[in-house]
């Protein structure tokens, strides 16, 4: 009976000291596995935060292009369309080359960087760019009115009307869009 004693005794030792080795080799692992996993998120989220913050320097240098090309076609088809011409400025017909080629510059650069844009600021753009087409086309109507008139048909009051409607755009409605964009970018970078 003493055997069966020492034997159950035995048994019940090498089963807990059985258990305490499988228990510490089971936690070791996991702890091995849960440190591996950790630093593996860490890349991970540091990889992320690089990758998004470069993405957000990439979008506020297309903003800030998009909004200097904008600002730089605006201006010039202002000083193209203003009513008040001084002496010494650039002639019209260079007025004009200057501002076809901002307009383009700016149209066509927001064009490849849509992406970068939520569908709201896409429509202030959008808006802005129609707004500038038809400055432009109203702009164009006044000079055809005007060689007409020049042919001896009478479309001066019509050349007037024209010119009156590109300034109005040009000088109020695509100023107005602007600054709502403005606004927009502020909020997209935020800046406010």
């Amino acid at each position: 009976m003493n055997e069966v004693i020492k034997n159950i005794a035995y048994f019940t030792i090498g089963s807990g000291i059985l258990a305490f080795l499988i228990k510490s080799i089971t936690k070791h692992f996991l702890d091995k596995d849960f440190e591996k996993y950790k630093l593996e998120l860490n890349q991970l989220l540091e990889e992320n935060k690089i990758r998004f913050s470069k993405l957000h320097e990439e979008r506020a240098e297309v903003i800030k292009n998009v909004y200097q090309k904008l600002d730089r076609s605006i201006d010039s088809t202002q000083s193209l369309i203003n009513p008040v011409q001084w002496s010494g400025e650039k002639t019209s017909e260079e007025k004009k080359k200057i501002a076809v080629e901002y307009a383009n510059d700016f149209i066509r650069y927001y064009s490849e960087n849509k992406i970068f844009f939520s569908n709201e600021t896409c429509q202030i753009l959008d808006d802005i760019t129609e707004q500038l087409k038809d400055t432009f086309k109203k702009y164009w109507a006044k000079e055809l009115f005007e060689k007409s008139s020049s042919e001896g048909k009478n479309f001066g009051t019509r050349s007037i009307e024209s010119w009156e409607q590109a300034w109005e755009k040009i000088k109020t409605n695509v100023p107005e869009a602007q600054s709502r964009l403005a606004d927009d970018f502020r909020r997209i970078l935020g800046v406010q």
